[in-house]
């Protein structure tokens, strides 16, 4: 059964909290047992010096998000 868990990092650091731990499960060879690892965000429009800017915001910053099997 696969549950997901929380991983808590520094804010701005998730993408690379989230790649570190995918290339620490294929040297440990449990990569299998994990099936996504996610960073929430979403678009948005800004409207900077008069002209319309798309970004990626977070929904949580400071966390990661890993649906996984109990790896113990």
């Amino acid at each position: 059964m696969k549950n997901w868990y929380i991983v808590q990092s520094h804010s701005s650091f998730e993408n690379k909290v989230a790649q570190l731990i995918k290339e620490e499960a294929e040297k440990a060879k449990i990569q299998e047992k994990i099936e996504e690892i996610i960073v929430p965000t979403h678009d948005i429009t800004e409207v900077k010096r008069g002209k319309r800017v798309q970004r990626k915001k977070k929904y949580f910053p400071g966390y990661v998000l890993i649906k996984s099997e109990s790896i113990t």
